[in-house]
């Protein structure tokens, strides 16, 4: 746990691909999944390398599936990495919110039903 806060503060961000998910057979609840992940990690300057790591998550929480390219925050030392999944509409509800209301405006914008935003 304090790891995740020291890199989740001072880790380096990359984009990464995850390779493999599976959900994790043992650690279960009625709420929450407990999953098993690979993901290539793609940071800036360097040569991706390969990490395997685990994430809970809850059961209707949306989450990174096989192929996905997401970002994440590592130890440049270690290459211990966590999600750093926020502001992205396809896992974080709230941004997904405000990109659905924006694309309800694009679309009552086209329709003419409202004038245009002033930029």
């Amino acid at each position: 746990m304090f790891d995740e806060r020291r890199i989740r503060k001072h880790g380096v961000q990359a984009e990464a691909m995850v390779l493999a998910m599976n959900e994790h057979s043992h650690v279960s609840t009625n709420d929450y999944r407990r999953y098993d992940y690979v993901l290539e990690v793609r940071p800036m300057g360097e040569g991706p390398f390969q990490v395997e790591m685990h994430h809970t998550f809850a059961i209707m929480e949306s989450k990174p599936q096989q192929y996905d390219v997401i970002r994440v925050k590592f130890d440049a030392a270690s290459h211990q990495t966590i999600f750093d999944l926020g502001g992205d509409p396809r896992y974080d509800l709230q941004a997904m919110q405000q990109r659905t209301a924006e694309l309800r405006r694009q679309v009552a914008e086209q329709r003419g039903t409202i004038p245009p935003t002033q930029q």
